[in-house]
C-alpha cells in the first residue's frame, strides 16, 4: 500500500466509521495512518474500546449487529428460549439453561471500586466485556471474596 492510499484510508475511517468486514476497520486502531497523516497519535485503549463495541457479550463473537447493544442476533434469540422455558420445537433449551447462572465481579474504575452482580450470564467474562463497553476511562476488574461465581 502506498504512502498515500494509508492516509487516504486512515482519514476515510476517520470521518466515516466503517463496518467491522471493510479493510478501513483496521485503520481505527492503526498507529502509522495518524502518523503519515500528520495527526496527533490516539491512545491505545481506542483500539479496544472500538474493538468492544462491536463484540458480542455472551459468546465474544465480532458482530456488525448487537441487539441492546449487548448480544448478536443468535445470542439474543437462544436467551430468549431459556427465558420463555422451550425453543421453536416446544422442549426446554438445556444446553443454556444449565449454563446461565448469577456472576460477581469486583469492578474499579472513576466511580470507586464496588461488586457487581449480574444475571443470568454464562460467565463473569459477559459482565466484563458489558461493562467495559460501557466504561468512561480506565476499568479493572477483579475476582470478589469466595469467587466470580454464585451456585
Amino acid at each position: 500500500m502506498t504512502l498515500t492510499a494509508c492516509v487516504r484510508m486512515w482519514r476515510s475511517a476517520e470521518h466515516d466509521a466503517p463496518r467491522s468486514h471493510e479493510a478501513r476497520w483496521h485503520c481505527l486502531g492503526c498507529t502509522l495512518g495518524p502518523d503519515r497523516a500528520g495527526a496527533p497519535q490516539r491512545p491505545l485503549p481506542f483500539a479496544t474500546t472500538e474493538a468492544l463495541r462491536i463484540t458480542c457479550a455472551r459468546c465474544q463473537r465480532v458482530s456488525a449487529r448487537l441487539i441492546g447493544g449487548h448480544h448478536c442476533v443468535s445470542c439474543y434469540n437462544r436467551g430468549r428460549e431459556a427465558a420463555r422455558g422451550r425453543n421453536c420445537k416446544g422442549s426446554p433449551p438445556r444446553q443454556l439453561l444449565a449454563r446461565l447462572h448469577q456472576a460477581r465481579l469486583v469492578v474499579c474504575d472513576g466511580d470507586g471500586i464496588r461488586e457487581v452482580t449480574k444475571g443470568p450470564v454464562v460467565g463473569a467474562a459477559e459482565v466484563a466485556i458489558a461493562l467495559a463497553r460501557h466504561a468512561s476511562g480506565p476499568t479493572f476488574f477483579g475476582r470478589p471474596p469466595g469467587g466470580l461465581q454464585d451456585g
